[in-house]
C-alpha cells in the first residue's frame, strides 16, 4: 500500500484532468459512468506510453478520480439553482 502511496505524484496531470472531466460531467447531468468511461478513454489517449496496459495504477487513478468528482459537482446546479444533477443529489433535495 505505501508503494501505490509513493506513486500518485508521479501521475499529478492526469488526476488535475480527470477531475476536471469529472467536475463537467458532474454539473451537466452526465452522470458518474460517463465520467469514469470518459476519464478513462482520455487517459489512455494522453499515456505516456501511448496506451494504459494491464495493471497500471494510471487506468485506475482516472476513472475513479473522473467519478468522485462527478458525483461532488452534481451538488452545485442543486445549490445554485434548484436542480438536481443526480439521483443521489434528487434524494439530498427531496430531503
Amino acid at each position: 500500500m505505501l508503494e501505490t502511496w509513493k506513486q500518485l505524484p508521479k501521475y499529478w496531470v492526469t488526476l488535475i484532468r480527470s477531475s476536471a472531466i469529472g467536475c463537467w460531467m458532474g454539473i451537466t447531468p452526465g452522470g458518474a459512468t460517463a465520467a469514469s468511461f470518459m476519464g478513462y478513454g482520455i487517459a489512455k489517449k494522453f499515456s505516456r506510453r501511448g496506451t494504459v496496459r494491464h495493471g497500471e495504477i494510471e487506468g485506475v487513478i482516472a476513472p475513479e478520480t473522473a467519478a468522485h468528482a462527478s458525483g461532488t459537482s452534481a451538488l452545485l446546479p442543486m445549490l445554485a439553482l434548484g436542480i438536481p444533477g443526480s439521483a443521489t443529489a434528487a434524494v439530498l433535495l427531496g430531503g
